[in-house]
């Protein structure tokens, strides 16, 4: 038997190796069936794990929409500290949040002189709505962030007793 060098990889083969049956008219491959069972077993593993990377990449937009929700609760009460009024637009914050982005709108909502609120509005069905409240409660300035429904914004309402602020129908984070 001869060595053998591959015409395509120029690797030499000794003639005692075992790779040098598969040389030239030797060729072999698999077969149909063999490609349809590979095929079949991507196809669920595939099925399998889809559903999964999805709830996680839903997590990871909604993490950041609450983390945007946290960072301009603070900078609303830096704001009110600084200015004795609360910030009526997200540019007078000076955090960068930006309006809009591919699955949320980030906007401020209602401001009075005792409450603020900072919405994430999610454009799709999947994720998650929050809604943060700066308020003020005697002389201390307090903040909460809500969690809604998904593709909806928590509905909350306001009222004061004795006082203090009361939020109905916030599932607090």
């Amino acid at each position: 038997m001869k060595n053998y060098i591959h015409p395509l990889h120029p690797i030499f083969i000794p003639a005692n190796s075992s790779l040098q049956k598969h040389g030239p008219g030797h060729e072999q491959g698999f077969t149909i069936v063999e490609l349809l069972i590979v095929v079949i077993i991507m196809g669920i593993l595939g099925a399998i794990a889809w559903p999964s990377m999805l709830k996680y990449t839903t997590r990871t937009r909604e993490s950041e929409a609450k983390l945007f929700v946290g960072i301009a609760n603070r900078a609303q009460q830096v704001h009110y500290m600084e200015n004795s009024k609360f910030a009526a637009t997200l540019p007078e914050l000076n955090v960068g949040i930006p309006s809009s982005e591919k699955r949320y709108d980030y906007r401020v909502g209602t401001v009075d002189g005792t409450k603020a609120i900072l919405e994430a509005d999610p454009k799709g069905v999947a994720e998650l709505g929050f809604l943060g409240v700066v308020y003020l409660s005697g002389n201390n300035l307090g903040n909460v962030i809500c969690e809604g429904e998904q593709g909806n914004l928590p509905s909350v309402t306001f009222s004061t007793v004795g006082g203090q602020l009361e939020i109905a129908g916030c599932r607090e984070l």
